[in-house]
C-alpha cells in the first residue's frame, strides 16, 4: 500500500494505527462508529494482505476509540470482520484522535513461514 511504513522483523508485522482514512481517495470516513471502525480494520486487513498475512494472524488488536460508551458498536463490527479468529485485544479509551476520528486500530501479526 503506497504511503503506508509496515515494520516487519522475524516474521512478526507491526503495521501503523489506522485511521478511517480511504486508502485509495484519501477520503476521511467521518460517519457513524460502524462506518469508522469498518475502514479502520479494512485498511489493517489490506496492510496485513499486502504483506503476506492476514486477520487470522493477528496475535494482539489494540483499539483506541474516544469513548467507552461506543464499545458495543465497535465491538459488532470487530466480530464480523474478524470472524472466528480471537486475538489477544486491548480497547483503550482517549480523550481524542486526530482529525476528530472516534476510533484508531493498530494490530500485530505474525507471517507463517514455510
Amino acid at each position: 500500500m503506497a504511503g503506508c511504513r509496515l515494520h516487519s522483523a522475524h516474521g512478526r508485522h507491526n503495521p501503523p494505527g489506522q485511521l478511517p482514512i480511504d486508502p485509495k481517495t484519501g477520503e476521511k470516513q467521518l460517519g457513524s462508529i460502524e462506518e469508522q471502525s469498518e475502514q479502520a480494520l479494512d485498511n489493517v486487513e489490506a496492510i496485513l494482505k499486502f504483506a503476506g498475512s492476514g486477520l487470522d494472524r493477528v496475535i494482539k488488536a489494540t483499539l483506541y476509540i474516544t469513548d467507552i460508551a461506543l464499545w458495543e458498536q465497535v465491538n459488532v463490527v470487530y466480530a464480523r470482520v474478524f470472524g472466528e479468529h480471537k486475538s489477544a485485544r486491548v480497547v483503550m479509551p482517549v480523550k481524542e484522535l486526530h482529525f476528530g476520528f472516534q476510533i484508531e486500530s493498530e494490530v500485530n501479526a505474525i507471517q507463517i513461514l514455510g
